[in-house]
Formats: structure tokens, C-alpha cells, sequence
């Protein structure tokens, strides 16, 4: 729905009937001057989708959308941490998880190549085996679904949060998908660290080392352990 609003203009409305070819256009070219390579063409894509569907209800004679051609090269490459920067990074965000959440969300991220929406769908009874095991439930597809060996360093602090609480509970609490990544910012910024450092407010996302979080995640005897290498490469943005 972003997408959308953002390339009309931020409508309240669309209408449809006045819709043309060019009106498309002229939306598309103000839309570059407000948004990043890779957010433009991504809206232009969706919009071409919506128009489709509204063809296929018979709404519009034709995809008005469809000619237009994205400008601009696509962001290639993630920023990332060195090696010591993603050595003061752990350094500094084993020391807030003591009292922070928000720090104990973006461990998981690094330590467990857990993505964003499976960090805050964490329930309190997916901590087993007295938290040398977690249990991921909350995943993109079924084949996400599986069984996290976890690093003792982190292990402590699930438990702290999962004990004396009820099984169906959040264990961070109830939070929005971006949060764990806004943390592995504020975490940057604390360990003054870059080129990640941006305001808390920034968002990014939880994908943590060049190989690739599919890679990190090793099969072993028919279930999944995070690998627990950790330095080197680091950089959340995807």
C-alpha cells in the first residue's frame, strides 16, 4: 500500500477513470525526485501489478503503467562492519542485553540468523531444553519453521526473560517487525561504530553476514543450528 500511495502522489482517492498514460508517467517522474533508485522502482513495479488486477475487474481498458520503463541502477552490495567493528559491536551489545531488550532482540539477529518478524514473534514457551533451545514457530514459510541451538552467551538472558511468565507471551513484548533493526542501529551508535550508524529512528533489516543467512544455517542430524561464527562481513541491511 506504500507503493501505491507513494506514486500517486499520496491520494486520498484514485481515480481511475481519469487515469492515463501520461498522468502515469508524470507520477513516476515526481516520484524520482523523492525516493531512492530502489524505492521508486520497486512502487512502479507494484503500481504495474495494481493496474493489471484493475484490467482483469474491467475498471480500465488497459495497464497504463505498463510502458514505462524504471530509471536508475539498483543498490548492489551491503554496508558492513569490519572485523573489530563487529567485535565492539557484540562487546557493546552483550552489555545492554543485561538491562535491554531491544539489545537481546538484535543478538538473536546476529547470533541466530533469526530474521526481524520471527524475532518478535517469539513466544516464552518457544525457550526449551532450559534455554539451550529455541524454537522458531513464527516464519515467512513452512520450511522456516525449525529448531535453534542457542550460544550460551545469549542463552542467560532468554531465560531471564522467559521465567515466571506465562508460555503464549511475547517474550520481548509486543513490538513492530522493524524493531530488532532500529536496535542494531542504536547498538552502532552506542559502539560508535560505522558505516551502520544512523538515528534510532532509521530502518534497516536483519540479515547479518555476506555469505547470506540460508548458508550461516547449517543442517545437522536433521535440524538446524546457527552457525556460530559471527565476526567479519556484518552488515544489516538487505
Amino acid at each position: 500500500m506504500w507503493s501505491l500511495r507513494s506514486f500517486f502522489g499520496d491520494a486520498t482517492a484514485l481515480e481511475l477513470d481519469v487515469l492515463s498514460e501520461a498522468k502515469c508517467r508524470r507520477y513516476y517522474a515526481a516520484m524520482r525526485e523523492r525516493y531512492a533508485v530502489d524505492s521508486h522502482r520497486n512502487a512502479l513495479a507494484e503500481t504495474k501489478t495494481f493496474l493489471r488486477w484493475c484490467v482483469r475487474q474491467r475498471w480500465i481498458p488497459t495497464n497504463y503503467a505498463e510502458e514505462i520503463e524504471g530509471v536508475g541502477r539498483r543498490a548492489k552490495g551491503k554496508a558492513q562492519l569490519t572485523i573489530d567493528e563487529a567485535r565492539r559491536w557484540r562487546k557493546k551489545a552483550l552489555e545492554l542485553a543485561r538491562t535491554e531488550t531491544g539489545a537481546v532482540a538484535a543478538l538473536c539477529s546476529l547470533l541466530l540468523g533469526l530474521r526481524a518478524s520471527e524475532i518478535v514473534g517469539l513466544c516464552v514457551r518457544d525457550v526449551d531444553d532450559e534455554g539451550r533451545i529455541l524454537w522458531v514457530r513464527e516464519s515467512k514459510t513452512d520450511a522456516g519453521r525449525r529448531r535453534v541451538e542457542v550460544p550460551e552467551e545469549l542463552r542467560g538472558h532468554l531465560v531471564r526473560l522467559a521465567e515466571w511468565r506465562a508460555g503464549d507471551e511475547l517474550i520481548l513484548g509486543r513490538h513492530w517487525r522493524d524493531w530488532p533493526r532500529l536496535w542494531v542501529h542504536e547498538i552502532c551508535d552506542q559502539a560508535g561504530v560505522g558505516p551502520l550508524r544512523r538515528p534510532l529512528g532509521a530502518v534497516c533489516s536483519g540479515s547479518w553476514t555476506g555469505e547470506g543467512r540460508g548458508r550461516r544455517r547449517r543442517r545437522e542430524g536433521g535440524r538446524f543450528s546457527a552457525s556460530a561464527r559471527w565476526s567479519g562481513g556484518i552488515g544489516p541491511y538487505t
